[in-house]
């Protein structure tokens, strides 16, 4: 099964989906949608870099410019828990 690519083409990403997929198995990257749209508590456009998404639930991934990873819980997100938000 072919790994697929980051919609942004940014290396750092398609790293994160290599290792995902070696880590999950390539089926399960499935489950994770590349610069997935969203509008925050003010209604502003955003997109995640990775969303990952099983049986309802989401976990929002930002990968930044050294591939380091950053979970956000959802409930955290909105309570402004997270500097970037």
């Amino acid at each position: 099964m072919p790994i697929p690519h980051s919609a942004s083409g940014s290396r750092a990403e398609d790293l994160f989906i290599e290792l995902f997929s070696e880590v999950f198995g390539a089926e399960k990257a499935g489950y994770l949608y590349s610069q997935y749209h969203f509008y925050d508590i003010y209604q502003n456009s955003r997109y995640a870099d990775f969303v990952l998404e099983n049986n309802g639930r989401r976990i929002a991934i930002e990968i930044d410019d050294d591939a380091a990873l950053t979970w956000m819980r959802q409930s955290h997100y909105y309570m402004g828990l997270y500097s970037y938000t």
